[in-house]
């Protein structure tokens, strides 16, 4: 067997890429003896895999979900078709290249399913079974913040009333207020949450959590189409009780960490992810905890400040108008300039944008990408990374300013 394989990705020392991009390299293997194959090849794999157990009445069921997003093959020497050859003892050098397509959703390890990219080298041997190697790497999808709706930059108040039974009526409502001053972040940014809890109840209100939830929801399409939700608290914030006839203020910091972007059914069909800031009242045993849930938009390329937009824009405007090698709206095949905002990841290079740092997903374990394969070269380990931005903080502006409240 070779005494050691290794796939080097070019100028790339995080594995990471962007959905669009060509991911090439060399593999190199090395042979200390003669050896027979039919052929080497070198994959690039991309997939979405469900698998969980579950029951209904009496019966045990397995659910498991598969779907393909990308296959690309290349014979490095021979082709599944040639007879066996003999390479002799030495170091060998092969290229490949691989263009990655637009809509992949980004790369994600999960409990009860994944999306995972790897590059799989197979040793074909005749009357043997073939022997892999196999390493895992990160695929981003671009989530381009100032290109969503532009709801997202703006400040959003969501509000629930939650009335207890207390026989023989009603009792009067705990009142909770969540107020954001934009929906829209990047790994790295901190949400600043205001969270107003007004008890009117006779329920004591023992503590207000909130909590930082990333919301996994999983489909499987065998035996039967089934799917499931996982809620994972991606941080937790424990603020003081509140007693009955009484209400609380409370201004919170959470720092978000490395997480893959939201993501929707348009991109991924058996896993999407979503993100909230949940804030909860909890009371005794004897009565549900009253919550609401503030939606959060988690992207890879943050907000440009409108200001830097404006100035841009003007720009553009004044060579139309002033440059006298421009054409006039009378010339043939004129266009006037479209303004629009950044565009894509490679907007950071474009833009007044510090590019992230990469870091590996917050609570995650590192997985086999290989354990599948009984005949593998090498045991290789692997977990997904994402864009980690450094945000300056502005020291100039409260935490209460920034929901127009007077201190």
């Amino acid at each position: 067997m070779p005494s050691r394989i290794n796939i080097h990705f070019d100028g790339n020392d995080q594995n990471v890429y962007y959905s669009g991009e060509t991911v090439s390299g060399t593999v190199e293997i090395e042979f200390q003896k003669v050896k027979k194959v039919r052929g080497i090849s070198f994959q690039i794999i991309g997939f979405a895999r469900t698998h969980w157990d579950g029951s209904s009445f009496l019966t045990q069921y397995t659910y498991i979900g598969k779907e393909n997003y990308l296959t690309s093959r290349k014979y490095l020497i021979g082709s599944d078709l040639n007879s066996a050859r003999d390479i002799e003892p030495g170091i060998y050098s092969y290229n490949f290249s691989c263009t990655l397509p637009k809509q992949l959703p980004s790369s994600f390890e999960g409990k009860f399913g994944c999306i995972r990219y790897i590059a799989k080298v197979t040793l074909e041997r005749p009357w043997k079974f073939d022997q892999t190697y196999t390493v895992g790497f990160t695929v981003l999808r671009p989530v381009d913040l100032n290109l969503e709706s532009p709801l997202i930059r703006v400040p959003s108040e969501v509000e629930v009333f939650h009335q207890f039974w207390c026989s023989p009526c009603l009792s009067k409502p705990i009142h909770i207020k969540g107020k954001l001053p934009q929906t829209g972040y990047v790994p790295g940014q901190t949400i600043s949450l205001l969270a107003e809890v007004n008890n009117a109840s006779n329920v004591d209100v023992k503590e207000v959590n909130i909590r930082f939830q990333c919301v996994i929801s999983y489909q499987a399409d065998k035996p039967r189409l089934k799917c499931r939700q996982d809620i994972l608290d991606l941080a937790c914030i424990k603020c003081d009780p509140i007693p009955k006839k009484s209400s609380g203020c409370f201004v919170e910091k959470i720092v978000i960490p490395p997480v893959p972007s939201s993501s929707n059914s348009n991109y991924s069909k058996m896993i999407q992810l979503s993100y909230c800031v949940r804030i909860e009242a909890v009371t005794s045993q004897f009565h549900n905890n009253a919550y609401v849930l503030c939606p959060i938009t988690i992207g890879t390329v943050p907000f440009i400040p409108l200001r830097q937009q404006i100035i841009e824009n003007a720009e553009i405007i004044r060579r139309t108008l002033y440059d006298d090698s421009s054409p006039t709206s009378a010339d043939e095949g004129y266009m006037f300039p479209v303004l629009s905002p950044i565009r894509g990841a490679e907007a950071l290079s474009e833009y007044d944008v510090v590019p992230p740092t990469y870091q590996e997903a917050v609570n995650a374990c590192r997985v086999q990408v290989d354990a599948d394969e009984t005949f593998s070269v090498q045991r290789s380990e692997y977990v997904p990374k994402y864009p980690v931005y450094n945000f300056e903080v502005d020291s100039n502006k409260t935490d209460l300013q920034q929901f127009n409240i007077v201190e």
